[in-house]
């Protein structure tokens, strides 16, 4: 399928679980390109669910790990190491892969991560 294809070459990871379409965008990628391809997954969504779903064999199949870390509760600044006036979270990603990128981050001093993995690369 073309857009799939066309998707894959600017670097958008398009899965699906059956029953919608997931994707994740980078961030060098032009607002009006990501959203042109949200329109056109929207659009095809039953044809791109079961084009992914049949694995043809130009787009390798790909699933997304997610991982749960608690994040890292540092001081707003270096003189006030007890932490009186105040703090701040820092998300910390599981690994250290730049192909992580934030799913959710619910406030709890817990963010999870996701990164797209090939369907053959199971470690």
């Amino acid at each position: 399928m073309r857009i799939l294809c066309e998707a894959r070459a600017l670097g958008i990871a398009v899965g699906s679980n059956g029953v919608d379409v997931v994707v994740h965008t980078p961030r060098q990628v032009p607002t009006e390109t990501r959203e042109w391809f949200y329109r056109q997954l929207y659009e095809f969504r039953e044809e791109v669910i079961g084009h992914i779903q049949r694995g043809p064999s130009n787009i390798p199949r790909r699933w997304l790990e997610t991982r749960k870390t608690r994040d890292a509760v540092v001081p707003t600044s270096d003189a006030d190491r007890e932490m009186r006036d105040g703090w701040c979270c820092i998300p910390v990603p599981p690994t250290n892969d730049a192909a992580w990128f934030i799913v959710d981050s619910s406030h709890d001093w817990k963010t999870t991560w996701g990164r797209w993995r090939d369907a053959e690369s199971v470690s």
